[in-house]
């Protein structure tokens, strides 16, 4: 019995010395404990302590950099829910000890992965996202200036063959007087032309009648005039 008593004292020795630490002590402690820990995945702290209320706007800004686990696209700043609240506490202790904001989002992306933070690095396939943009823009441009050149092209040769067209027309206005034969122009105004006879009916009577009014008429049984005035 004497010997059970006395390995169970022997076993409560650990918990009754962290009991007999100061509240003040045993923070310190476990800070330090955080502080080698945290050091041995991103070094020793790079920048200077802070405090106050520069420590409280480097929080908010820093938790603005990582994002909540459990909310749907907030930062750690903005979503109230208890895993934020406790980031944002852990990146307020990290600045207090000096750590750069580099190697606090370092510290956070090797516990929960680069998904925590809320800006991707630009490596890998995550390029896309930072050159993205730029290329469909680029690319935006390009066929803008195709498409304005394309035009461009469309216009101005169709305004080179409108004035070909033009050309061509009045060449030909201007050649169309001297092509003209002498056959082909009107005649003078001097000069009357010669109508033809009509041919005479086929009834011998109404012929006979139609001859003899041509006779009194023109002279001549044919309806031509014997008078050299009239046939001019």
């Amino acid at each position: 019995m004497s010997r059970f008593l006395l390995a169970a004292f022997l076993l409560a020795l650990p918990a009754l010395a962290i009991a007999d630490v100061p509240a003040g002590e045993s923070g310190e402690l476990q800070r330090q404990i955080d502080r080698e820990f945290v050091s041995r995945v991103v070094g020793e702290p790079e920048g200077a302590p802070l405090s106050g209320q520069e420590l409280e706007s480097r929080t908010h800004d820093v938790g603005l950099l990582l994002r909540c686990p459990v909310c749907q696209g907030s930062s750690v700043a903005d979503s109230p829910s208890a895993t934020a609240i406790n980031m944002k506490n852990e990146v307020r202790d990290l600045l207090s000890k000096g750590y750069a904001q580099e190697q606090i989002l370092s510290w956070f992306e090797a516990s929960y992965g680069q998904f925590v933070l809320m800006q991707p690095k630009a490596e890998g396939l995550n390029l896309l996202v930072w050159v993205g943009p730029g290329i469909l823009l680029l690319a935006g441009l390009g066929l803008v200036l195709h498409q304005v050149r394309k035009l461009s092209s469309t216009a101005s040769s169709g305004g080179t063959r409108k004035v070909s067209d033009a050309s061509s027309r009045s060449e030909n206005d201007a050649s169309a007087p001297s092509s003209t034969s002498g056959a082909d122009a009107p005649p003078s105004s001097g000069t009357k032309p010669h109508a033809a006879t009509p041919p005479l009916p086929d009834d011998p009577e109404l012929a006979s009648w139609v001859k003899s009014v041509r006779e009194l008429v023109y002279g001549s049984p044919d309806g031509e005039s014997t008078d050299p005035k009239g046939k001019s």
